[in-house]
């Protein structure tokens, strides 16, 4: 045996991976022993292999799976190589899309959060709403019921790939004719405001930006009567009438606070 070959513990911690590393490698024909000593089973590497595990090495640093280096090792040549770089460069292209579309939601969630932390309450105002793509579900629940409502915004959701639920998202709706009886016992639907970012599967409405009234206060869905109320008033006094179902959502509840202090509703009705 050669006096100048390595241990597989030496070249190891030469390349800083483990031992079974090493010998994962050699499972997949990455990387050969130079020699194994047939007495002990030992296996030791010479500096032939080093060049093959700077390689590796740095092809795993790209991402690039294991069983494509190892189709590269099996047969090496710079066109072969130019092709595994390609694809991966494409991986890694669709990886930072999907990094940048979660930047965004993350940017979007915590801009929601401040905001439904700092804006003021019991206050109507006159604005007019955000377009945006929304999914809208005709079921009747009770406002009392937070199992109903959930089980209602898990129909509204079905069967999507990625989840679509979150606070601001989410709401339930009074129709015109239940807003002007100021009938609030039941709610009639519930919809679901999809970010830029979402690539939801399914129908939905491009809702246009329109002029509502709206109010925030602190508390939930079973708190909104007298709020509902208010706008009405306010409405009447302004020669209004609803114009579409309205728009109420939970901006913080239980899920993303546990003390009923912090819990905020807004209401936001379209108005002709």
């Amino acid at each position: 045996m050669k006096e100048d070959l390595f241990k597989i513990g030496e070249v190891a911690r030469l390349f800083n991976v483990s031992v079974s590393t090493m010998r994962h490698y050699e499972k997949l024909g990455l990387v050969e022993p130079e020699y194994v000593d047939p007495d002990t089973g030992y296996r030791y590497y010479s500096t032939d292999q080093f060049e093959v595990l700077n390689t590796l090495r740095y092809l795993r640093l790209l991402d690039t799976p294991l069983e494509s280096i190892s189709d590269f090792f099996h047969d090496r040549n710079t066109e072969s190589m130019k092709a595994m770089l390609r694809v991966q460069r494409e991986e890694v292209s669709g990886k930072i899309n999907d990094l940048l579309r979660l930047e965004k939601k993350i940017e979007r969630r915590l801009q929601f959060i401040e905001e439904a932390e700092s804006h003021p309450l019991n206050e109507i105002e006159d604005i007019m709403s955000e377009e945006a793509r929304v999914v809208w579900l005709k079921h009747t629940m009770s406002p009392g019921s937070n199992d109903d409502i959930e089980r209602s915004i898990k129909m509204l959701e079905g069967d999507q790939k990625e989840p679509m639920i979150f606070l601001g998202k989410v709401g339930i709706g009074l129709s015109p004719e239940n807003l002007s009886l100021r009938k609030y016992d039941s709610y009639d639907m519930v919809f679901l405001i999809l970010d830029d970012e979402d690539d939801f599967k399914g129908e939905f409405i491009e809702m246009p930006s329109e002029r509502c009234l709206t109010i925030r206060f602190r508390g939930t869905h079973k708190d909104a009567p007298p709020y509902y109320d208010k706008l009405l008033d306010r409405m009447d006094e302004m020669d209004l009438r609803p114009a579409g179902p309205s728009r109420e959502i939970a901006l913080i509840d239980w899920g993303l606070s546990k003390d009923p202090d912090d819990f905020v509703t807004k209401i936001e009705i379209p108005v002709k």
